[in-house]
């Protein structure tokens, strides 16, 4: 039983100094690239809002899918993200852009509809969902709905 302790108090030390690490790494990273970062991704947003301008729901959703065709890391998803919640904040609305989309909290139907519209856009990454569940916030929102049924 001693063996067992010792052995679970190590592993118990590696994951905190694990942590620890990641932590530090953590820090680092963000007090060189935070500030770039950040500004990226209010870029994006900005970007969205004055694309969204121009263009409705449907026009914000493919400007986002054609953008994640040319780049699809981690780092162009959340800007990808940022943008279509920019666009859709100020694009036209589209009818039955939001028909059929459920909720986010229908956990099962939300993750299934999700990887079937990026299985149609011909996307079968993990990073794609994102876009859709922008969507679905979006159709949540009093953004989707029009001026006379918000109140």
């Amino acid at each position: 039983m001693a063996s067992f302790l010792k052995a679970l108090l190590v592993v118990g030390v590696l994951i905190v100094v694990v942590l620890i690490v990641a932590g530090v790494a953590g820090y680092y990273w963000y007090s060189k690239h935070g500030h770039e970062f950040m500004e990226s991704a209010r870029q994006a947003q900005t970007e969205g809002a004055q694309f969204g301008e121009e263009t409705d729901d449907q026009g914000c959703l493919d400007e986002a899918l054609a953008r994640h065709k040319k780049a699809g890391g981690l780092a162009q998803a959340i800007a990808q993200n940022l943008f279509l919640k920019g666009c859709l904040s100020s694009s036209e609305q589209t009818d039955g852009f939001c028909d059929d989309v459920p909720k986010r909290t229908q956990v099962m139907a939300s993750a299934t509809w999700q990887i079937k519209k990026c299985g149609a856009a011909g996307f079968n990454d993990p990073f794609c969902r994102q876009i859709f569940g922008q969507v679905q916030e979006y159709c949540e929102s009093d953004l989707s709905r029009p001026e006379h049924d918000r109140n």
